[in-house]
């Protein structure tokens, strides 16, 4: 198994999800437009725990699943 870093897994999730945008992500998680496409174009690998917690929450899955491949 390829070990992915969080920006890469929540890129993977947004690309293949017809309804998920980074903006609406950003909205549901509360956080700015700026934060989540800095995960997405790679400028932040590896966010924040509570960040990364925020986003989980937003797409509805915890950040333990997130990371294990679970979601």
């Amino acid at each position: 198994m390829i070990d992915r870093t969080f920006a890469q897994r929540l890129k993977a999730v947004i690309e293949k999800s017809e309804t998920i945008t980074e903006a609406g992500l950003a909205t549901q998680a509360g956080l700015s437009n700026s934060v989540v496409r800095k995960i997405i174009k790679g400028t932040t690998q590896n966010p924040r725990v509570d960040t990364a917690i925020k986003i989980c929450s937003a797409l509805g899955t915890t950040l333990e699943d997130f990371m294990s491949g679970a979601f």
